[in-house]
């Protein structure tokens, strides 16, 4: 139909504002009239159309493919399709003329020879879009993999693994079956309703099946040992289609669907379809590589969080360690500034009795002398130490320092109040006690620990170090463990 501009100059002129607004309001009226309360606008056209073949349009179902549309026992039309031409029905106000056919195949035939006016169920394909207009699709449901129950997992022709797939022998995917699933064992059959009873009789193992055929042999047959075990992201869509030669018809067709609501739809699909298809989301094989992952993550986060502890642990030893020798090193220099401080403020020294004359006659040390060896002896000891030598005597270290050893001797006893035993037992008690707060010493018994240290007896080794602890070794260790969060109950 033409469209006129209402504002364009020439035969009719500029139309005078009162007119324009009086042809608004014609179109809104003519608008609201024509359309119904689910907002289907058709045009006068559509309106007279549906007027003048009232009861004289055409449709020829397929007269057996359940659930989407079928004749029943009493000669009904009926299935999916069958509602909507209902709704439709009720909507227009008129009726359709049901043309029953023998077969699918003489379905197409009449509308090839255009016997029919709309054909209610058919997928769409280029050799039938030469001879026919398709509404978009009401009906999109999966081809899915029918098993029985004691099959567990989410399945798919790719995972059947060398089961036995039946399947309906005029389907489209006949032939991608035959071609590209060689690994399985195929059983065509000539329906349905035979595939899922073979399946349900352990005849085969699954069968690929459009979802709403599955659904409803499954309740009409009472096969409650099947289930949908996944979908084949392939889609088996229905539309109605209308001859070429009726772009009213079709117009009017693709309003009406367009008009149905998202609940109507539902109820039309719940009423005939009441199988779900499982998604690959909600599957055991999901679920099952979830829980894996998780178990997985979980042992990950434990193991990184016993590292953590572990070298958080061994962190906190080496600080102490480092802490402890700063410590040592900190006593060692007080030790020394306070040698040096008795020197500096010591009074000049008197004649020498005859025992003392003998015993220094040769080495008398002026302060600054005893000041540099007492460096170099504490320095060397605290870098060196020459006290884990268990052999090591007075002489030796001496040799090692290249001093006698009675200026050694005479440096001990003058500036640190020591004679040689104690000085070195004092070094290898020191150690003894940083390896007790060493984890790294933990397997190790006491007595190795001593050996470690320079000790070589476990009598001297036990006195000495209670003398300079006031504790046995076997508590001070424990002690230690106790401090350092070591459960020593065991």
């Amino acid at each position: 139909m033409s469209k006129v501009n209402l504002f364009e100059k020439g035969k009719y002129g500029i139309m005078k504002k009162p007119f324009l607004i009086l042809a608004v309001l014609g179109i809104l009226f003519f608008i609201s009239c024509s359309g119904d309360e689910n907002g289907i606008v058709l045009t006068p056209e559509e309106i007279s159309w549906l007027k003048e073949h009232d009861g004289r349009i055409r449709i020829a179902p397929d007269p057996f493919d359940p659930p989407v549309e079928f004749f029943n026992e009493k000669g009904v039309y009926t299935g999916i399709s069958a509602d909507y031409i209902a709704l439709f029905e009720k909507r227009f106000k008129i009726k359709f003329d049901i043309v029953k056919a023998e077969s699918f195949e003489a379905v197409m035939a009449m509308a090839k020879n255009r016997e029919i006016d709309i054909v209610t169920a058919i997928s769409e394909s280029d050799e039938r879009k030469e001879f026919l207009n398709f509404t978009e699709p009401y009906i999109d449901d999966p081809i899915v993999i029918v098993v029985r129950k004691d099959t567990p997992g989410y399945l798919t022709t790719d995972n059947l693994g060398e089961k036995k797939l039946t399947y309906v022998k005029n389907y489209a995917l006949h032939r991608e079956l035959t071609e590209n699933y060689s690994h399985l064992q195929l059983l065509p059959v000539d329906d349905e309703r035979t595939g899922l009873r073979n399946v349900s009789f352990g005849v085969a193992d699954a069968m690929i099946i459009d979802l709403p055929s599955a659904s409803y042999y499954i309740e009409k047959d009472g096969l409650l040992n099947l289930r949908v075990a996944g979908d084949e992201n392939i889609y088996s869509r229905y539309s109605f289609a209308v001859r070429k030669d009726s772009p009213v018809l079709f117009s009017i067709m693709n309003k009406a669907l367009g008009g149905v609501s998202r609940k109507e739809h539902d109820e039309i699909r719940a009423k005939w379809i009441k199988l779900d298809h499982p998604t690959y989301w909600l599957s055991f094989e999901f679920i099952s590589t979830v829980s894996l992952l998780f178990a997985l993550l979980s042992v990950l986060t434990a193991v990184f969080f016993i590292y953590r502890m572990r070298m958080n642990r061994k962190l906190q030893e080496h600080i102490s360690a480092l802490i402890s020798e700063q410590s040592r090193t900190r006593d060692f220099e007080e030790k020394y500034r306070t040698a040096a401080a008795k020197l500096e403020t010591a009074p000049a020294p008197v004649e020498n009795t005859e025992e003392e004359h003998v015993k220094y006659e040769t080495s008398r040390l002026s302060d600054d002398t005893l000041k540099e060896y007492l460096r170099v002896l504490l320095k060397y000891m605290d870098e060196k130490k020459p006290y884990l030598n268990q052999n090591l005597s007075l002489k030796i270290l001496a040799d090692e320092l290249s001093m006698y050893p009675h200026h050694i001797s005479q440096l001990l006893s003058i500036c640190l109040d020591r004679n040689f035993n104690n000085f070195i037992s004092e070094y290898r008690v020191e150690d003894v006690k940083q390896m007790f707060m060493d984890a790294d010493y933990d397997e190790d018994t006491i007595l190795s620990i001593a050996f470690q240290a320079g000790f070589n007896s476990k009598a001297s080794f036990n006195s000495i170090f209670k003398k300079f602890t006031g504790s046995t070794p076997s508590q001070y260790r424990s002690a230690c463990l106790k401090k350092r969060g070591v459960d020593v109950t065991g």
